[in-house]
């Protein structure tokens, strides 16, 4: 499974099959619509540590910032 939907049912304190649920309840017309805008904001604030004045979508993203990002929303790296 995706660590960054991983990272999301954390957030939500929630097992993904229940956060799928959720999410299907709450956005019947995309189940996805909930992990969509809450990554898409975490961009934005880890794009604000970062010193970037506009969207996320405007900045090339190298490893090294997935890699930071990760860290940003909780991820831990595996060595």
């Amino acid at each position: 499974m995706n660590p960054r939907y991983l990272a999301y049912c954390k957030a939500n304190n929630n097992i993904p099959k229940i956060q799928m649920k959720k999410d299907i309840n709450e956005y019947p017309g995309g189940k996805m619509c909930g992990f969509i805008l809450w990554i898409s904001q975490k961009w934005e604030e880890f794009g604000k540590t970062q010193g970037w004045k506009h969207s996320h979508y405007n900045y090339i993203k190298t490893e090294a910032i997935y890699t930071s990002f990760d860290r940003f929303i909780g991820i831990e790296q595996k060595l």
